[in-house]
């Protein structure tokens, strides 16, 4: 991921306003309904003519096109465990289901309306898959009335020709007619992502926490809980004062989350295997020094350690900024509580003043939001990949320790290298130098305190022999 920049969301508003949530993955499996759908009429429609019919029979087309569009759908990958057997297996099941909805569907001909539900109904496990009872329920009485639709549409292209020949060839007319009623039937998960802006935020904290560890688990933990406590508090209030608070903190909770889950992503790319392995290679790598006889292979296996330890430098760094927006993420979240403790007291009869704009409440919400401004700002330098690229190429080479007469051939030790390159520890703080403000400060200096790179001095180099 290369983008920098953290985009602002905006959820919130009334508990009841709706919203389609994760609209590119309802776009993803819409998709993949139609692209199902029309590679299964097409398979069947070359078939049939391979097998000498003139026309692909309607139970035919009916069956691939449920099948079809429900293993694509299907065979999408779970985040969480994406692998190709999950994959497979996914793909099997909406595969299996597809089919058992079209024998239902022609087992109950004369009635094509029940036929189409209980079609919806066997889709609802794919195209829901993972919700509630109640939203499954939903989105198969849905489906299956997006599928009578559909169904109707595929019956009216492929019975009367209305694109088959001389528009097109047939197999590509039949594709098209697939590919409509796959339409209604991607269509028809709809129920599974449509839910308040409330919701919204809700499902996107379930979802980051089950991926979240350490530290970062805990700042999403806490923002949640208080999030929730600031909604409760806002929940039985009507005013216009109430709904422009609560999409204030809507709002600054999912910021919050999006940074964290930035972080997340960074310690799992620095990981701990991976700083382990590099230490490992640059003792190695010493070993071999100590036991080369040729110089030239010294000279080589010396300027690998150098490139070694410059990686091992940049990962300082790196790790060096995200403390320092790990820092900044207690600060925020122990404003974001600051603002639930004003809303308590803001229950009095005074509410809808110390609410109001020039109020401590808005001040505090605004204070808050200054500092999540400067939080992205810190978070996109380290994740972004030229801050890396500018750490382990834009610097110059390591100068290699000044050869003696008794230890010329004394292997590299990283630390001694990294004395004598530019303070990688040293730039990356510079990146993220902004001070607090006092208000954030005195909300950080209970929960966090920031971390700061050691200084070195770099040991005077003598003239190379």
């Amino acid at each position: 991921m290369t983008n920098t920049s953290l985009t602002r969301v905006e959820p919130g508003g009334s508990l009841t306003r709706i919203e389609v949530r994760d609209a590119p993955v309802f776009h993803n499996t819409v998709a993949r309904a139609v692209g199902g759908a029309a590679g299964g009429a097409l398979l069947v429609d070359l078939l049939s003519q391979a097998a000498g019919y003139l026309h692909p029979p309607m139970w035919g087309l009916i069956l691939a096109t449920l099948a079809g569009s429900l293993t694509l759908v299907g065979s999408t990958k779970d985040p969480s465990k994406a692998s190709s057997l999950a994959s497979a297996v996914g793909a099997a099941a909406g595969g299996a289901l597809g089919l058992v909805g079209a024998v239902l569907y022609q087992l109950t001909a004369q009635w094509p309306w029940l036929g189409a539900l209980l079609a919806g109904v066997a889709a609802a496990p794919i195209l829901a898959r993972g919700e509630s009872p109640s939203k499954m329920a939903t989105t198969g009485v849905f489906t299956g009335a997006m599928a009578y639709a559909g169904l109707y549409v595929l019956k009216v292209l492929a019975r009367n020709g209305l694109i088959g020949p001389p528009l097109m060839p047939g197999p590509l007319a039949t594709a098209i007619a697939g590919a409509a009623a796959g339409l209604f039937i991607g269509l028809g998960a709809l129920p599974r992502y449509l839910g308040s802006r409330e919701d919204s935020v809700e499902t996107a904290f379930g979802r980051a926490v089950k991926s979240a560890e350490g530290e970062i688990l805990e700042i999403l933990d806490r923002s949640f809980t208080i999030y929730r406590a600031i909604r409760a508090d806002l929940a039985g209030k009507k005013g216009a004062t109430e709904k422009r608070l609560g999409r204030q903190v809507s709002d600054l909770a999912m910021r919050i989350l999006h940074i964290s889950e930035q972080c997340q992503k960074i310690q799992r790319d620095l990981g701990g295997n991976a700083r382990d392995e590099l230490e490992q290679r640059i003792a190695d790598l010493n070993v071999k020094v100590e036991s080369a006889q040729d110089p030239a292979a010294k000279r080589t296996l010396k300027a690998a350690i150098e490139s070694l330890d410059g990686q091992r430098r940049a990962r300082e760094a790196i790790g060096f900024g995200l403390e320092r927006v790990i820092a900044r993420l207690h600060a925020n979240v122990a404003m974001l509580e600051k603002v639930r403790f004003s809303l308590v007291h803001a229950r009095s009869a005074d509410a809808e003043r110390f609410g109001g704009e020039s109020s401590p409440l808005a001040d505090t919400i605004d204070e808050l939001s200054r500092e999540l401004d400067a939080t992205s700002v810190a978070v996109g330098e380290v994740f972004s990949e030229g801050f890396a690229s500018e750490m382990l190429v834009g610097q110059a080479p390591a100068a290699l320790p000044a050869k003696s007469e008794a230890k010329a051939d004394a292997p590299i030790v990283p630390s001694a290298i990294a004395t004598s390159a530019p303070d990688a520890v040293d730039e990356a703080a510079k990146l993220f130098e902004r001070p607090m403000t006092p208000a954030t400060e005195s909300a950080a200096e209970p929960v966090a305190t920031q971390a700061t790179a050691p200084s070195r001095e770099a040991p005077p180099s003598e003239p190379k022999s």
